[in-house]
């Protein structure tokens, strides 16, 4: 049964619903390929494959695909962009103002070709004939080493990163891209000395108060089929004004009936609070034997875990990609679902986009949310001069402008694709 009233429903997920059935392109899935969002519009980056003709099992060389969401109209658009990198998995996606900037990963199918390089593109380029020009930023002089499975984390004009897998040794070189100068450097040279990094990937970053810090993740042998997922008891951090590691006691979440600290996993999503950045918070996961839902929240500040008991993601997922509005909105999208036990291996792929507020927002937000619970149909149908006569806040009617802007061209993109 739908529901007629608005509520405000905070640690509640609900899956986002298009405006209307006309335009239904929508990405395929792909697990671990990242999000990212702003107030407006959440972004997907992905890879499209395509086998050779004649050549059965054998794929071309892979191009990597962008697309907004339009969080008004909940539909998405695939944006016309050129250059973007083809090394798509396990790389990073983050946006800083009008660029969104695409790093890392490794080629279909866990390839050897693992380059650091960066990818930045204006976003404002959506607009232009060309579309998104993605420039492609060389690393130089083995900074950063080659590697994948790492994680960056912005700060200001700067990007920070850890060392992932790379070469399958010890890694913790820390290294920071700035992004007025293009130029990397590395801020420390650990390659040996940390231990618990040995050949560790897919661990997760925070960035706050001049220190990074290092959650979970994988030590990875690969000549065997073990490998040991870290604890999140104990988190490495990294100070970034005496450019030293030290390891960090974390607390338990002293209202749980269980340990009280997450359990160790992978693959789980991550997402830093933009606005509360003491916030980190993660939701669901893999441990190799079980698919989870959970959701939790880490405080930097106080080194505190929390666990969001009355939060739950829908269904155990993994492989999902996270993200957050300034607002408190988290999102998250793609991943495999576990409908039954490991063992069936019986896993789907998750097509949807999902939200919960994490936090009470300003009161103007969540007057903004129930209008759009019930006039966003509406809204959309009116023309400009009607818009301007209802006396919305100025950026409230630019987001219902840009909303029926979108529509008019994922339907033109829609059409002409037919």
């Amino acid at each position: 049964m739908s529901q007629t009233e608005y509520t405000f429903k905070p640690l509640v997920f609900e899956k986002q619903k298009s405006v209307s059935n006309d335009i239904p392109d929508l990405p395929h899935t792909r697990i671990d390929h990242g999000i990212a969002c702003n107030d407006e519009y959440l972004y997907y980056y992905r890879y499209c494959s395509y086998e050779a003709p004649g050549l059965e099992g054998d794929l071309l060389p892979n191009k990597g695909c962008l697309w907004k969401f339009n969080l008004v109209t909940c539909q998405w658009k695939n944006l016309r962009s050129r250059h973007l990198s083809r090394v798509l998995s396990y790389s990073s996606i983050i946006l800083s103002g009008n660029l969104i900037i695409i790093y890392g990963g490794t080629g279909v199918r866990f390839s050897n070709y693992c380059p650091y390089n960066i990818y930045i593109g204006n976003l404002l380029g959506e607009y232009t004939e060309e579309g998104i020009v993605f420039e492609e930023i060389n690393c130089t002089n083995g900074i950063p080493r080659i590697g994948y499975g790492q994680s960056i984390v912005l700060n200001g004009r700067y990007i920070y990163t850890v060392n992932g897998l790379s070469g399958f040794q010890r890694e913790a070189d820390v290294y920071r891209f700035d992004i007025s100068t293009k130029k990397w450097e590395i801020l420390s040279d650990g390659k040996g000395i940390l231990q618990d990094f040995e050949e560790k990937y897919k661990y997760e970053l925070a960035y706050y108060n001049q220190c990074i810090f290092t959650f979970g993740g994988s030590n990875v042998h690969i000549n065997s089929t073990t490998n040991f997922l870290n604890t999140f008891m104990t988190v490495h951090v990294f100070d970034l004004t005496t450019k030293t590691w030290r390891y960090l006691d974390t607390k338990p979440d002293q209202q749980s009936t269980t340990p009280g600290y997450p359990e160790n996993r992978i693959n789980h999503g991550w997402v830093q609070c933009p606005t509360h950045t003491q916030n980190v918070y993660l939701l669901g996961g893999y441990d190799k034997f079980n698919f989870m839902k959970d959701v939790w929240c880490f405080n930097l500040s106080t080194f505190q875990w929390r666990n969001l008991s009355m939060c739950s993601i829908p269904k155990p997922t993994f492989f999902l990609s996270a993200a957050m509005s300034r607002y408190g909105h988290l999102y998250y999208y793609n991943g495999l679902v576990s409908l039954r036990c490991l063992s069936t291996r019986r896993l789907e792929p998750q097509n949807h986009v999902y939200t919960t507020w994490v936090r009470v927002p300003q009161l103007k937000e969540m007057c903004w949310d129930a209008i759009l619970f019930y006039f966003r149909k509406n809204l959309l149908k009116l023309n400009e001069e009607d818009l301007r006569k209802l006396g919305l806040p100025l950026e409230y009617y630019k987001l219902i402008i840009k909303a029926k802007e979108f529509i008019i061209s994922a339907k033109a993109q829609h059409l002409s694709s037919d």
